[in-house]
């Protein structure tokens, strides 16, 4: 195979997977069909079957990329942020965006008895493990400059998992308020960054009516 068709074969692949998450992420697992995912890729069930072996496989493909990405969007964060407020608030908006996009299909395997599901559960739990670690160190550094409004870095990080999923879970709030939300409930922004100000820019009503009179 040369490079071209390599190229060609990781970017159809990549299409079908898009594809079933919407499917998934629309109908569930179970109501989903193989026609379904290929009529919404555009492709033929044989071009389906010709990459994955069954909706099985194409179900553990579609979490397996959508941990891949959140864990590259997770060194982007840390690469390109320096306190610790500012890389939390960076991994918390794709963690969630991944948990809002995912949320039926996370459902299915935390629901499923199935073998199968056991066994994409175990991997889960290791990914989110080491997602857990990457968020604790920066909340460590957050103990470490007294910020951090729990003694446990683990046992915050493992909060923060919890409270974004219940936060995204909710039409009520986007993906960046429930990223706020979590970093002013965990951390104090004592490294004079600016990450936490857009929570709490909305202005009070003297502060409005201040501002009104400043005007005159």
């Amino acid at each position: 195979m040369t490079e071209t068709e390599e190229r060609w074969r990781s970017l159809r692949r990549r299409r079908l997977i898009d594809a079933a998450a919407k499917v998934f992420a629309a109908r569930g697992f179970e109501a989903a069909s193989m026609d379904d995912i290929a009529h919404e890729a555009g492709a033929g069930k044989p071009t389906l079957y010709r990459y994955f072996a069954g909706k099985d496989a194409l179900f553990e493909a579609v979490f397996v990329h959508a941990l891949d990405t959140l864990e590259a969007q997770l060194d982007v964060a840390e690469a390109t942020t320096r306190s610790y407020a500012e890389t939390l608030l960076a991994m918390l908006n794709p963690l969630a965006a991944m948990f809002r996009e995912h949320v039926v299909s996370l459902r299915t395997l935390s629901e499923s008895a199935s073998g199968a599901d056991r066994s994409r559960r175990r991997i889960l739990r290791q990914r989110r493990g080491h997602i857990e670690a990457r968020i604790a160190q920066v909340l460590a550094r957050a103990r470490a400059a007294g910020a951090l409004r729990l003694d446990d870095p683990k046992l915050a990080a493992r909060l923060v998992i919890g409270m974004v999923w219940s936060g995204t879970t909710s039409a009520d709030y986007d993906d960046e308020a429930v990223a706020h939300a979590v970093t002013a409930l965990l951390v104090e922004p004592t490294d004079k960054s600016r990450d936490l100000r857009p929570i709490f820019a909305k202005p009070s009503i003297n502060d409005a009516a201040g501002a009104r009179g400043a005007a005159k």
